[in-house]
């Protein structure tokens, strides 16, 4: 498509996303830079809560694109991508004391986390039984 789309947060996300998820990438863990809030500063001012539910929005918007760009259809990686979300929205519903919304999102991410894990489980059951039934019928086949 050859186009960036335009959002008021996360530039720098929006240009290492596609890279990040096509290439390897290596981390320090240690942190090698510092930030300075100025007083005037546009991404580091005090916001209301009207205006930090936008931003989060905008947000969850920008990378539900960048998959799209990037071509993220995995089930876990978009299983991850779903969590991330959903823990941010838990947090700004817990920062701001909306019971209903922190509830909410917390039983989607329990729910994820679980059916997740049991399919795993599951999956890993069916396959370790899969391969018993295959080396068994090898086994069996060699006998005269």
């Amino acid at each position: 498509q050859r186009r960036i789309s335009e959002y008021e947060v996360g530039q720098n996300f929006q240009m290492l996303l596609p890279v990040l998820y096509h290439y390897p990438c290596h981390t320090i863990a240690e942190a090698l830079y510092t930030v300075r809030v100025r007083p005037d500063s546009h991404s580091r001012r005090a916001r209301t809560r009207q205006e930090e539910e936008q931003r989060y929005a905008a947000f969850e918007a920008q990378v539900d694109e960048l998959a799209g760009i990037c071509g993220i259809t995995a089930p876990d990686h978009l299983r991850r991508i779903r969590l991330w979300k959903l823990r941010r929205r838990y947090a700004l519903a817990r920062k701001y004391g909306q019971r209903a919304r922190c509830a909410a999102a917390w039983m989607e991410i329990r729910w994820i986390e679980v059916w997740s894990g049991r399919l795993k489980r599951r999956l890993g059951k069916l396959l370790e039984n899969w391969k018993k039934g295959k080396e068994q019928t090898s086994e069996e086949s060699r006998s005269p």
